[in-house]
C-alpha cells in the first residue's frame, strides 16, 4: 500500500460535475484508488491521456469507457468504495486503446474477436490486482470482488506464488472460463461485427475486414509494468479463440451477405474460428470441401 501519493491534478480537472456532490464523490473515489500502488500507477498513466469523467445513471453496470470521445462515465447510484475497482478497469481500457494504432473496425473478424476478448480479460486482471491490494483497507470491496471467479483465480495464484504477473495471468485466463462473460461479450462482439458488415456494404472500398492484429500486437497492448504477462500460446489456443456454433454461423451469413453486396472477397478468417465444445473433424477431404464452399459463397 502507498498512502502518500496524491491524485494527478489532470484527473480532478477532468470531472464534468453537475453539482457539488459529484465533485465530493469523485474526490473520494480518487482517494480510494490512490490508496493502492496499483491504483495510483494506473490513474497516473491515465492522467496523461486527456480523459474526461462524469456521473450518470447507468443500467446494470458500474462504469463505461468511451475511447473515441475520451470519456469515462461512472454510475451515480454506486458508492465510491464499490466503484473503485470499476474505475481501474475502465482506466485500463483507456490505456489499452492509447496503445492501439490501428482502426479496429478494419480488422479481420478473427483478430477483432481475439483483440477485444484480450482487452476485457486484461482489464479484469488489472482490476483484480488493484482489489487485492486494498483488501485490508477496504475489505467490503474485496469481499464483493471475490464473488467473481476471475478474482478468485488471482488470489489463488498470488497466495501460492506471491508473484503479481503470474496472478494476473491466472486471472486473465479465468476470464475465458467464465461462461457468463463469454456469452455476454460474444453477443456484444457479434453485434459489432454485424455493424461493420453494414458499413462494408455501404463502402466497398473502405478496407473493412482487411487488416490484422497479431498475438504479438496484443501482447504489446496487454501488459503489466510495461511487459506482457500472458503467454502467446494461450492467446493462440482454441480455448481463447472459440465461439459458439450459432455465433459462427450468424457471422458467416452476415459476412457473405455484406461481401456479395459490396462485390468483395469474404473474410476467410471467419471459417478459422474454432467452435466451442465441438468435436475435431480430422477428415482433410471434408474440411477442404467446406473451406472451398465458403470461399466461393455456396455455403
Amino acid at each position: 500500500m502507498n498512502l502518500d501519493r496524491q491524485p494527478a491534478p489532470a484527473l480532478e480537472r477532468g470531472l464534468w460535475a453537475n453539482n457539488g456532490s459529484d465533485r465530493e464523490r469523485f474526490t473520494s473515489l480518487l482517494h480510494i484508488a490512490y490508496s493502492s500502488k496499483k491504483g495510483a500507477d494506473t490513474l497516473d498513466e491515465l492522467s496523461g491521456l486527456g480523459y474526461k469523467f462524469m456521473y450518470d445513471g447507468l443500467w446494470g453496470i458500474h462504469a463505461a469507457c468511451n475511447h473515441i470521445h475520451k470519456t469515462i462515465v461512472m454510475d451515480m447510484y454506486h458508492r465510491s468504495t464499490m466503484m473503485a475497482p470499476s474505475l481501474i478497469h475502465e482506466a485500463t481500457h483507456a490505456i489499452q486503446f492509447s496503445r492501439i494504432d490501428k482502426d479496429v473496425a478494419k480488422l479481420n473478424t478473427a483478430d477483432y474477436i481475439s483483440l477485444h476478448r484480450a482487452l476485457e480479460a486484461d482489464a479484469c486482471a488489472h482490476q483484480a490486482a488493484f482489489s487485492y491490494e486494498i483488501k485490508d483497507t477496504y475489505p467490503e470491496v474485496y469481499q464483493e470482488e471475490m464473488k467473481s471467479p476471475i478474482m478468485q483465480a488471482y488470489v489463488k495464484e498470488f497466495e501460492k506464488s506471491g508473484d503479481t504477473p503470474r496472478a494476473m495471468a491466472a486471472s486473465f485466463k479465468a476470464w475465458y472460463d467464465f461462461d457468463r462473460y463469454q456469452t455476454a461479450y460474444e453477443e456484444e462482439h457479434k453485434k459489432d461485427i454485424f455493424h461493420i458488415c453494414s458499413l462494408a456494404k455501404k463502402d466497398p472500398n473502405g478496407g473493412y475486414f482487411s487488416d490484422t492484429f497479431s498475438v504479438g500486437d496484443i501482447l504489446k497492448v496487454c501488459t503489466f509494468e510495461g511487459k506482457p504477462y500472458v503467454d502467446a500460446s494461450f492467446l493462440n489456443s482454441e480455448a481463447a479463440r472459440a465461439v459458439s456454433k450459432e455465433t459462427k454461423k450468424e457471422i458467416q451469413t452476415a459476412m457473405l451477405d455484406a461481401c456479395r453486396s459490396a462485390g468483395v472477397i469474404p473474410d476467410k478468417t471467419v471459417s478459422s474460428l474454432p467452435v466451442r465444445g465441438a468435436e475435431k473433424d480430422n477428415n482433410p477431404v471434408r474440411v477442404s470441401k467446406v473451406l472451398a464452399q465458403i470461399r466461393d459463397g455456396s455455403r
